[in-house]
């Protein structure tokens, strides 16, 4: 998987697996310890927005994975991703960030989330021209929803939208999301968080190629995005028959200020 597909699917979460071994059988006298619980996260009505802190010069950096399979063959990449606030403007719907995103420090994409009544909005995304390295700001029209307000478990938002649609020419594409709830997560650098949960499913056909892109987010107050996992499957139109896989995962390793 290369750099730039890094980048314009903006990628989310690894899948942790903790495991334990001992030796010496029934007499070894080995005890685990027991798993801390951590305690359920709350954000009162009126202060949702706490789930994307966001101020100029604001930093989350994740320890990032992808795989990919292809008629080609498979690959796996191991990266450090990092989402920094370079601006952010006041609207009537709410704050605009402006966020630039790296892979390994080599600058890739610019994104725009707004934080507001309804919740967290994906604005815009950009496209980079491999010749000249320009980046160019797509709008989303309309924005659709990445976590939507009011905190509702179950709660299930559908848009059409039109703009950057990752592996493709940008164009319409169908976004559902749907509010999952408090769920607890691990992390690379700041421990096991509750978190509230949110899934976004994009649909898409483009040059006979059904697109389904699954993203799955998770949201902590003071902290924003902690984990992250995007599969995408690519099948063709005519007959459904899968063609091309992927899955990128991040976990945030810290988040300054």
């Amino acid at each position: 998987m290369t750099t730039k597909q890094i980048q314009t699917l903006l990628t989310l979460v690894a899948l942790a697996v903790i495991g334990g071994c001992g030796s010496g059988g029934a007499t070894s006298g080995y005890k685990p310890k027991p798993v801390e619980p951590v305690k359920p996260v709350a954000v009162p009505a009126g202060q949702e927005a706490s789930l994307f802190p966001v101020k100029v010069g604001a930093q989350w950096v994740f320890a990032g994975q992808s795989s990919s399979v292809t008629p080609q063959g498979s690959t796996q990449n191991e990266v450090e991703v990092v989402f920094k606030v370079v601006k952010v403007d006041e609207t009537p719907e709410g704050k605009v960030a402006t966020l630039e995103v790296s892979t390994d420090g080599v600058l890739g994409d610019r994104v725009q989330w707004r934080v507001g009544p309804k919740g967290v909005m994906n604005v815009s995304a950009s496209r980079r021209n491999p010749e000249t390295s320009q980046v160019t700001t797509v709008a989303y029209n309309p924005p659709f929803q990445m976590l939507s307000f009011p905190l509702k478990a179950g709660e299930v938002n559908t848009v059409t939208t039109t703009g950057v649609r990752p592996g493709a020419p940008d164009g319409p594409m169908k976004v559902t999301t749907t509010n999952l709830g408090v769920q607890e997560v691990d992390t690379k650098g700041v421990g096991r968080v509750s978190a509230y949960s949110t899934q976004t499913v994009s649909e898409f056909t483009a040059t006979n190629l059904k697109y389904t892109i699954t993203s799955t987010s998770w949201w902590a107050p003071e902290k924003g995005l902690v984990r992250y996992l995007q599969e995408v499957s690519v099948n063709k139109a005519d007959d459904n028959r899968q063609v091309g896989a992927q899955v990128v995962a991040l976990r945030l390793r810290s988040k300054t200020p």
